[in-house]
């Protein structure tokens, strides 16, 4: 994972559609799709329920997004 995917992912949840994040990113919505599914692949599970009524979070995905923030939240306590 790198720090691009990270963001997109958190924008993912913030806005439910990865048409809107890649608008907010200033990129295509084809590249952010692309690099979810290959972080899904890296990771080897899904990180997204997509629909055609926008995109949530599976547990994994929200498993990915808990533990960086927990992190640099710690690191932000020192």
């Amino acid at each position: 994972m790198n720090s691009e995917q990270l963001r997109q992912l958190i924008d993912i949840s913030k806005t439910g559609s990865i048409r809107m994040t890649a608008k907010r990113l200033y990129i295509s919505q084809q590249a952010v799709s692309e690099s979810m599914k290959r972080l899904e692949k890296e990771l080897n599970c899904i990180l997204l329920n997509r629909s055609k009524n926008g995109v949530t979070l599976t547990d994994d995905g929200k498993f990915v997004l808990i533990l960086p923030i927990t992190v640099l939240l710690s690191l932000l306590d020192k």
